[in-house]
Parts: C-alpha cells; structure tokens; sequence
C-alpha cells in the first residue's frame, strides 16, 4: 500500500519494467505495467559510452611530435585534477587513431620514425592495466582519423607511408583485425579530424600537401566511399 496513493512509480531496475499504482485500495493494489522493458533507446556516441561519459583517455604518443610513448593517461570530467596512469599500450609509438566502445578503449596504427605500426591495442576503461594488442589493420599509418559507431571503431585516411584516403574498421563484438572497407572521396588526408554520429562517421580538414577546409561523412551502414 504505497504512501502516495494512486500515481505512485515503481521501477524494476533489473528488467526495465515501470509501474504505476492506478488503484491504491488498501491490501489490493493495482499497479500498471506501463513500460516492458523493451525498445531500447540508442542514445548518439559517444556519450551512451559508460566509461567514456566518466573519464577523458590519451593513449601513447604525441601527434606530431617526435615523441614515441606507451602510457594511456586518464582524467575524470567530475572533477579538475592531474591525469593518473591507466596503463601502458603494448608498442611505444605516436599518430595513433582512438575509438571507444561501451567498455573499452582502442588505440590503431601508428608510427615510430621508422617502423609503421598497424596493430589494434585495446584497454578497458573501468579499470587499470594494460592494452592487449586484438589484431592489425591492412596496412601501417599514422593519424588517420579516429571514428566511434556503437559497433565498431574507424580509421579514415593517415599519413605514412604515403598519404592515403583509406578506410578501415575493426569491431567491438570480438577481437580481431581490421579491414578496408572505403575511400575517401576528394584527396588523401594528412593530420585529419574524425567526428561521429549515430549512423555518419565525419572526416575533416587535414593537410594534403595545402590544407583542406573540406567535411566528409560516410553512412556506417553502407560502407561506401
């Protein structure tokens, strides 16, 4: 017999289920199941991401300069502090492309001045340790951008060995390499930006031998150029 009478909420935080008292008579309540616990909302990424929401990751390397590094830093949003130590990628490199699922992070490709990298490292985000390395791209590169759909991460375009205006995915469902999936559609992209939607992945600006001032977008269902 709730205290608040008819209109009380109740909510199974297990299934989903929400409830309404509508009949508040002593000892025969009637409560209302007015949400099944279905139909799901899939909110954009990648903000729905329950790590990524709470704390900022910097894997590895500078972009652009010439240092090649291992650490992941970490810095909660709730509060201004110093970065702590999230652990350690499993090469030292730089000019790495990011993604994140709903529990881990991945850091791809890469260079070190003299070796082209293409593993795919993962870390998770809930706790510290180290990255496992999960599988390759096609081909070693660095600074392509960084691209996150709910189901996979996405690096378009790079830098080395030559300026390149590939796409390349990986997934977050199971551990693996990446593949080719398309080109951008104007010139190949030094230093881009990636930007993400719930269905686009976006590419933009760069240095292609001038810089571009240009915006791609490249629907993740297609996979199309």
């Amino acid at each position: 017999n709730p205290s608040g009478g008819v209109g009380t909420q109740w909510a199974n935080s297990t299934s989903g289920e929400f409830y309404v008292c509508t009949d508040a008579t002593t000892g025969e309540n009637v409560w209302t199941n007015v949400g099944g616990g279905s139909g799901n909302i899939s909110p954009i990424p990648p903000f729905h991401l329950t790590n990524a929401s709470l704390y900022c990751f910097a894997p590895a390397g500078n972009t652009e300069g010439d240092s090649n590094l291992t650490s992941i830093d970490k810095n909660a949003f709730a509060s201004d502090a110093d970065s702590t130590d999230q652990g350690d990628v499993t090469q030292a490199r730089r000019g790495n492309s990011c993604a994140s699922s709903t529990t881990h992070g991945y850091v791809a490709g890469g260079f070190t001045g003299s070796v082209l990298v293409n593993t795919i490292d993962k870390f998770a985000m809930g706790s510290t340790a180290d990255s496992t390395d999960v599988g390759d791209l096609t081909s070693g590169g660095q600074t392509g951008a960084g691209i996150t759909s709910s189901t996979h991460g996405y690096v378009a375009g790079g830098t080395y060995p030559s300026t390149t205006r590939v796409g390349h995915r990986y997934s977050f469902a199971s551990d693996g390499g990446g593949t080719a999936i398309s080109d951008l559609i104007s010139v190949a992209r030094n230093y881009p930006v990636g930007g993400s939607s719930y269905t686009h992945g976006y590419v933009m600006g760069s240095s292609s031998g001038a810089p571009t001032t240009q915006i791609e977008k490249f629907a993740y269902a297609d996979n199309v150029n």
